[in-house]
């Protein structure tokens, strides 16, 4: 049987597995034995609606000239993750700047999400950190939807409050 995450509930003197985690328990954890509790918030589904709302909320708004930059909500989404500073970096190192540039060429449309530069004979690909629960903690996610709603805001030109309350009328 693999290991697995259990939710459990605590009495104010122990912690009680919920009965659909019950058996599990029962199966994995032996009695008397020590094990560490990591009191990982979830990101509530409640949340995480509200934030794709608004960003889809944002990118129905932006400006036609930004349009193909963020030709899509998903691209939209990553590459604002991106510009906020939640990404994976990689480098690839080339013979010639001009070799650089002829790899990047055909790089770029292979994820439209990523962001590649090319300076001299180094390509630099960076792509977005993902979101899911399993990626990215509560307060880690929390503060990326509030970075990456702040900037699509900035892009369309309302406050964060206005678009929020903007995605609230539109769902």
């Amino acid at each position: 049987m693999k290991r697995r995450r259990i939710m459990a509930r605590w009495t104010g003197a122990s912690f009680v597995p919920a009965p659909s985690d019950m058996i599990y328990s029962q199966n994995w954890f032996k009695v008397g034995e020590v094990y560490v509790i990591d009191p990982e918030q979830e990101q509530s589904g409640a949340s995480r609606r509200h934030y794709f709302a608004q960003l889809k909320e944002a990118w129905r708004n932006l400006p036609e000239r930004l349009m193909p930059k963020y030709p899509t909500e998903e691209i939209f989404r990553k590459k604002l993750l991106i510009e906020c500073g939640y990404f994976h970096e990689s480098d690839t190192v080339c013979d010639t700047a001009r070799d650089a540039a002829t790899i990047a060429a055909f790089m770029a449309p292979l994820d439209p999400a990523a962001v590649i530069t090319v300076r001299g004979r180094i390509i630099k690909k960076y792509i977005a950190k993902s979101q899911s629960t399993s990626a990215m903690d509560h307060d880690t996610f929390q503060k990326s939807k509030t970075d990456v709603l702040d900037m699509a805001a900035s892009l369309i030109e309302v406050t964060p409050k206005q678009l929020e309350k903007n995605a609230g009328k539109s769902a």
